[in-house]
């Protein structure tokens, strides 16, 4: 397709028929350059017998001026519904005043990064498609507006929420994204099925908010102790039998909330948490608690609620 033809921005009708489409052959049309979406005013496109590439191809099929709309970056609503796409077109990231993005009943798979790119995104349609874990399970629990925030580096600034996923493994995508390690801040994985986490978490090395609430773990996952940057750890509603002696080395943690587990003693280790703020350990089953924790001068909360306990350290 000639470049000149996105000057013509009134023309209602352009043909292309019989033309050859082949990145093979220098002398063919080899794409639709993205200026044609500038032809607002098109009523026809016609292409019949040009072998068009995927996504063209599909598009076509449904209706050629899809071709141009799929090149409008003006456009905030756009409808590629059962169109038979395999893929996310990457002419879409170029849309970024889209509101409204309907790709519902095709054969997509493969949800790529740039889609958390559309930040003006109100309506994302993805029902009806071949999505693979972990996007099928999140757009379940949190709807299909959840997954351009999970594509970010970021997540939501900063925070990456798939609470209630239903989750017993937790994706590669939570540390694999490109600009992961720098982008988050807080993880929540409350309400899944995790038993443990898989030791490539530590190169998130900027958390500082770990929330593990309503989980299946009988112990802290060890990835967790080289979180060192943690001020907020919370695995509450889970099955933990004990804390080990290396939460020692977790210096900046200032909240430790692990309420109704099956805790029965602290580590004295647990007294050299010098920023340690609150400590919440309502309904486990202690009998004692740490006679140095009265070393622990920041703390100003201690819930010890709901245990085992007959008295509680001098100081």
């Amino acid at each position: 397709v000639p470049k000149t033809a996105e000057k013509h921005t009134h023309h209602k009708e352009l043909s292309l028929r019989l033309c050859v489409l082949s990145l093979l052959d220098s002398t063919g049309v080899s794409a639709f350059p993205d200026g044609i979406g500038e032809l607002r005013q098109l009523e026809g496109l016609q292409a019949d017998g040009c072998p068009l590439l995927a996504p063209y191809n599909s598009l076509y099929e449904k209706d050629p001026l899809l071709l141009v709309k799929l090149h409008d970056t003006q456009l905030s609503a756009l409808d590629l519904s059962d169109t038979g796409l395999e893929t996310v077109p990457e002419q879409l990231f170029r849309m970024t005043q889209l509101t409204s993005l309907n790709l519902l009943k095709n054969n997509i798979r493969e949800l790529p990064q740039q889609l958390g790119d559309l930040r003006q995104l109100q309506q994302l349609l993805l029902k009806g498609n071949l999505l693979r874990q972990p996007y099928l399970r999140i757009m379940d629990a949190k709807g299909e507006l959840a997954l351009p925030v999970f594509l970010r580096s970021e997540g939501a600034a900063g925070v990456l929420d798939i609470e209630g996923c239903g989750f017993d493994h937790l994706p590669k995508e939570v540390w694999e994204l490109p600009g992961r390690v720098q982008g988050l801040l807080q993880i929540n994985l409350t309400n899944n099925r995790l038993r443990d986490l898989p030791n490539e978490l530590s190169v998130l090395t900027n958390l500082t908010q770990l929330i593990l609430d309503n989980n299946l773990l009988r112990k802290l996952p060890d990835v967790v102790l080289s979180l060192t940057s943690l001020a907020v750890l919370m695995a509450s509603n889970n099955n933990i039998t004990h804390l080990p002696e290396t939460i020692s080395t977790m210096q900046c943690l200032q909240a430790l909330i692990v309420h109704s587990n099956e805790i029965m003693q602290l580590p004295e280790s647990i007294t050299t948490l010098t920023h340690l703020r609150a400590l919440g350990l309502t309904s486990n089953k202690l009998w004692q608690l740490p006679p140095g924790l009265a070393a622990c001068g920041g703390l100003r909360l201690l819930d010890c609620s709901h245990n085992l306990l007959s008295r509680l350290p001098e100081g």
